[in-house]
């Protein structure tokens, strides 16, 4: 799943919203940017993370870490060139 594949479906049965979210979230961007950026409130931002969190097997203090190397592992983001 990348932004140029318009039929292919999220990794681990995450919505298309749920995805888009995920990227911000990898990108470093706060639960407010992404609500800015996706014209949504915050609580709904706060919402789609935890479904994400739930649906990839994210918690506790490290879950933003790891939600982040997933969106790596499955192609939602690109890693940084050294």
């Amino acid at each position: 799943f990348t932004a140029l594949d318009g039929e292919a479906r999220p990794p681990a049965g995450l919505t298309r919203r749920e995805a888009e979210v995920l990227r911000l979230v990898a990108r470093g961007q706060s639960n407010q940017q992404i609500a800015e950026h996706l014209f949504l409130s915050v609580r709904t931002v706060e919402r789609h993370i935890s479904n994400i969190y739930a649906k990839i097997g994210a918690e506790g203090t490290a879950a933003r870490a790891i939600a982040t190397a997933y969106a790596i592992e499955c192609g939602l983001l690109q890693p940084l060139q050294a």
